[in-house]
């Protein structure tokens, strides 16, 4: 029955490689639309580095990752979130957000169909 109904909605598991085997996107498609978490993979590790999601083909949020080493030296190479972006029919619409490499909010911006309406820096 699971299988059956997997056929019919034309459910598709998108999975592209890099040249050396490690994964460059991972994603599903249900009737030719992306649906859900796509996952998008640096060349040089398998950080990520943007993570895109989805409902029926519409966007609706793109969480972007930045590579980054701290000053520390004891500290080992870290991915971390820098920008979470809400999205309504392809264009950012509801908020912007900004990270630290330490989580904290750095600012925040809302969007109404791409246009900014507040933008707010958040100093520490």
């Amino acid at each position: 029955f699971l299988i059956l109904l997997s056929a019919c909605s034309n459910e598709k598991e998108i999975i592209e490689k890099w040249p050396d085997g490690t994964f460059k996107l991972l994603g599903t498609e249900i009737n030719g639309m992306k649906e859900g978490k796509w996952i998008y993979f640096r060349d040089y590790n398998q950080d990520t580095s943007k993570v895109e999601y989805y409902n029926s083909g519409s966007i609706y949020q793109i969480d972007s990752y930045s590579y980054i080493v701290l000053t520390d030296s004891t500290s080992t190479p870290t991915t971390h979130l820098t920008s979470r972006t809400e999205y309504s029919d392809t264009l950012k619409h509801g908020s912007q957000l900004t990270f630290y490499p330490n989580g904290e909010i750095q600012s925040k911006s809302n969007f109404v169909k791409s246009k900014c309406k507040v933008n707010t820096v958040l100093i520490h």
